[in-house]
C-alpha cells in the first residue's frame, strides 16, 4: 500500500510495523557479506552498487508527478552461529543494518546537490532492524555460498499516496514562523502571504539608525500597528477567509485523538517543554480562540537567543530614551532638573533573517514551539536628574510586549522533528483546532550615568549601566 506523505510519529511507528508486507515497491537485498563482516566496504561491488541504486530511487520519486519515497525500513540478517549464539547474531545483523543505513545516507547526499532537493529528500524517514539468524534464506546450508545468502540487509521502501505538486518557487526559510513572521518583511515576495507589519528604519534623532531597530516616540504607551496571518485560514490578505472551512471527517476526528495521545505523552515525559504543550494544548485542547498569556520573562531569561533579545531592546531603549531627551533638550541644563520621560516604539521582528540578527529566532525547542518568531514592542518610563557640573543619572524601566497569533503556516514544519504544519493545520480547517492571540510582557529596570550634554552617540553603551 501507499502511505500518507506527512505522518504523525504514532503513524510512523505504523507504517514501518507493516512495511515488510505492505511495500508497494520490490525489497531490495543486499547480499555476500563473508563470515563476520558487516561494512559496506566489504562486499561485492554489484553488492554494494544495489545501495546507490535505492539512493537513485529515492531521489528520482521526488520530482514533479512521482510518488516519493517517505520511508526507507532496513533490516539486517545474519547466518546461523551456534558457537557464539543467539545475541551475537543480533547483534552483528543490526550491524549490517546501521552499515548500509549510513552508506545510504551518503549516497543521498552526493545526489540532492544544492536548493530545494536536499531539504524533500531529507523528509524520507530511515530506520534500521535486525533480526538476528531468525530467518535464513537456507535454512539449513551446507556450504559458505549458501551461508552467505543468509548474511544480507533488506531495504523495504515506503512510497506516499500523493504525488510531489511541482512549486513555483522555493525560498530558503527556516522551517517554522521566521521571515514571513508577524512583522518581518519578506527577503522575497511570496504569493498568497499577507501584507506583514513592518518596523520603521528611520531614525527620530542623532543616533546613527539601525534597520528593523526598534524606533521610539514620546507618550504613552501604544501598541502599533500589528497584522498578523491566519494559518491555513489565510485569504492571502491577512484576513481569515471562511469558505476555506470544512466540516470534521470521522477520520479528522481519529487523528486528533492520535496528536491528543502524543501530546500527552509529552506532557509527561517532557517537562522541559511545558511552554510549548500549554499552548498547543490551548489550540487543540481548549479550542476556544481565548487569548493566552505566555512566560516572556522566561524566554528572555532562560534561553540563548531570548537572552540577546532583551540586549537588543535595552539597546534600542536606551538610545530612543536619550534622543527624545537631547531633542527637547539639545543643551547642557544651566541649573539642576528632573525631567520625566514616557516613550513608546514601533514594532521589531524577533526570528528575522534580515537586516540582521540582532532579534534573532528561539533557540531552545520549548520557545521554538511556543513563540516562534513573534512581534515586539517595548514601552518605558524614564527619570533622567541633571546638574551643572555633574554627571545625569538616569532610570529606565522599560516594559516588553510580546505578542503571537499561534497558528500553522502552509508549507510550514516543526524544526526539531520536521512534522508538517499541514498536520495541525488541517484541525483550523475543520474546527478541530483554534487559533489564538497569544501576549506575554518582561521587565527591567537601566541605571547609567552620561555627561550633562549631548552624546554623539547614545547606541555606546554607559561603562557602568546595570540591568535590573
Amino acid at each position: 500500500m501507499r502511505w500518507p506523505r506527512y505522518l504523525s510519529a504514532f503513524e510512523l511507528d505504523a507504517m514501518f510495523r507493516a512495511l515488510p508486507d505492505q511495500t508497494t515497491i520490490a525489497p531490495v537485498t543486499v547480499s555476500g557479506f563473508t563470515q563476520y563482516k558487516t561494512h559496506v566496504s566489504d562486499l561485492p561491488a554489484s553488492e554494494s552498487a544495489k545501495i546507490d541504486a535505492v539512493a537513485d530511487a529515492i531521489v528520482t520519486s521526488y520530482r514533479a508527478g512521482r510518488h516519493p519515497i517517505i520511508g526507507v525500513l532496513i533490516v539486517g540478517h545474519a547466518d546461523q552461529d551456534l558457537s557464539r549464539g543467539v545475541a551475537f547474531e543480533q547483534e552483528i545483523s543490526i550491524e549490517r543494518a546501521e552499515c548500509v543505513r549510513e552508506a545510504l545516507l551518503s549516497s543521498l547526499q552526493s545526489r540532492t546537490g544544492a536548493g530545494l532537493m536536499p531539504l524533500q529528500v531529507k523528509e524520507a524517514a530511515v530506520r534500521t532492524a535486525g533480526v538476528g539468524a531468525t530467518q535464513r534464506v537456507v535454512t539449513h546450508p551446507i556450504n559458505e555460498a549458501q551461508r552467505a545468502q543468509n548474511r544480507r540487509v533488506v531495504l523495504y521502501l515506503a512510497e506516499s499516496i500523493t504525488p510531489v505538486v511541482p512549486l513555483d518557487g522555493f525560498f530558503p526559510v527556516p522551517p517554522q514562523k521566521v521571515e514571513d513572521e508577524e512583522g518581518a518583511a519578506p527577503a522575497s515576495p511570496r504569493p498568497q502571504r499577507s501584507p506583514l507589519l513592518l518596523a520603521f528604519s528611520i531614525p527620530i534623532f542623532g543616533s546613527p539608525a539601525l534597520a528593523g531597530a526598534a524606533v521610539f516616540a514620546s507618550g504613552q504607551p501604544r501598541r502599533p500597528s500589528i497584522k498578523h496571518d491566519h494559518g491555513f485560514l489565510d485569504d492571502g490578505k491577512g484576513n481569515i477567509d471562511p469558505s476555506k472551512r470544512q466540516s470534521p471527517t470521522d477520520t479528522d476526528r481519529a487523528r486528533k485523538d492520535v496528536w491528543k495521545f502524543l501530546l500527552g505523552l509529552t506532557i509527561q515525559n517532557k517537562p522541559e517543554l511545558k511552554d510549548a504543550t500549554d499552548a498547543y494544548k490551548h489550540f487543540l485542547v481548549d479550542n476556544n480562540g481565548t487569548q493566552l498569556t505566555v512566560r516572556y520573562e522566561g524566554f528572555v531569561k532562560d534561553d540563548a537567543n531570548g537572552k540577546t533579545v532583551l540586549k537588543s531592546a535595552i539597546d534600542d531603549t536606551r538610545t530612543g530614551v536619550l534622543d527624545i531627551f537631547d531633542s527637547q533638550f539639545p543643551k547642557p541644563l544651566t541649573s539642576a532638573a528632573r525631567t520625566l520621560l514616557q516613550v513608546t516604539s514601533s514594532a521589531v521582528t524577533v526570528g528575522r533573517a534580515t537586516p540582521d540578527f540582532r532579534y534573532p529566532y528561539p533557540a531552545d525547542e520549548n520557545w521554538q514551539k511556543a513563540i516562534g518568531g513573534h512581534a515586539l514592542w517595548i514601552s518605558a518610563d524614564a527619570i533622567i536628574d541633571s546638574a551643572p557640573g555633574k554627571l545625569r543619572t538616569v532610570a529606565i524601566t522599560m516594559t516588553l510586549h510580546a505578542e503571537d497569533m499561534y497558528n500553522f503556516n502552509p508549507d510550514g514544519a516543526d524544526i526539531a522533528t520536521n512534522t508538517r504544519d499541514a498536520e495541525n493545520g488541517r484541525f483550523e480547517i475543520v474546527g478541530l483546532g483554534t487559533e489564538f492571540l497569544q501576549i506575554g510582557t518582561a521587565q527591567r529596570t537601566i541605571t547609567f550615568t552620561i555627561p550633562n550634554a549631548k552624546q554623539a552617540d547614545n547606541r555606546v553603551v554607559p561603562a557602568d549601566q546595570k540591568v535590573t
